[in-house]
């Protein structure tokens, strides 16, 4: 919204900015901007229009409950590693891990991966990876052994 803005209304002045957001939020985004304190020296500041607006519809984060979603988040049956790991890193954004990020993402991964001295997470996923793959493969072998049992069954 904030980028449609700027290149629409780029060189006029900040009240001239609001005009247009406030037309584009419809009715029940300006029932909730009327409803905000705005100081009257910001009154007429998009960037003060937005934080506001964010800050009343962005849910309030909780640290500790981010952290429990995410150290009893557990990969689901038909759930690849890049989806499982995707997710992780999603939830670890709120967690606010900052530097740990990887290394608390590559400790929820398969705990077979603890047999690797010097694991990465690149190397984590890797390993997933090519196990999902020589899981589908070994599936598309079984199926193709029944096809082949069925048909010499047929032929006798």
């Amino acid at each position: 919204m904030k980028l449609y803005l700027d290149l629409c209304v780029s060189p006029k002045t900040e009240e001239e900015k609001c005009t247009p957001f406030l037309y584009v939020i419809g009715q029940e985004g300006r029932d909730i901007y009327n409803t905000i304190t705005v100081y009257d020296n910001e009154n007429n500041k998009i960037d003060v229009l937005f934080k506001k607006l964010e800050d009343y519809c962005k849910p309030k984060q909780n640290v500790t409950v981010e952290r429990s979603k995410f150290n009893t988040r557990n990969q689901g049956p038909s759930e690849s590693i890049d989806q499982y790991v995707t997710e992780l890193r999603f939830i670890a954004k709120k967690c606010q891990f900052t530097t740990l990020e990887d290394e608390l993402i590559r400790d929820c991964i398969k705990e077979c991966l603890l047999r690797e001295s010097s694991l990465t997470l690149t190397f984590a996923i890797n390993i997933c990876r090519a196990g999902e793959e020589s899981s589908k493969q070994m599936k598309f072998l079984k199926d193709d052994a029944n096809v082949g049992a069925v048909n010499t069954r047929n032929n006798k």
